[in-house]
């Protein structure tokens, strides 16, 4: 037998579909993977906030007065990227720092 005659050619359209089932099916997984890491980052992001509130002490984990002793830092941009977010976490909960922190950065 001949490879002729083994093999037919495609219904008209077929190769086409072919393709757009395989587009598809990578379209899907792209999403699927994006929606994976956006749920990974997301719940990341929710547990580090929630690593900084702690009913049990100041908001943040970090007292108004340490807040006030590094405010000009924190402004400047240059303090170390915990406490960056110890200051962020604490002044979304202290009115008394956020006001503060405002006026220090207009």
């Amino acid at each position: 037998m001949t490879n002729d005659e083994r093999w037919s050619a495609c219904p008209e359209g077929t190769m086409q579909q072919l393709k757009k089932s395989l587009d598809t099916a990578e379209r899907r997984r792209t999403m699927t993977r994006r929606a994976a890491l956006t749920a990974v980052m997301l719940g990341g992001a929710g547990l580090g906030a929630l690593a900084f509130r702690s009913s049990d002490g100041p908001p943040g984990g970090i007292t108004c007065d340490l807040v006030h002793s590094h405010a000009a830092d924190y402004v400047r941009g240059v303090t170390e990227s915990v406490l960056t977010r110890q200051i962020d976490a604490h002044r979304a909960e202290c009115r008394k720092c956020d006001t503060v922190l405002r006026s220090l950065e207009a």
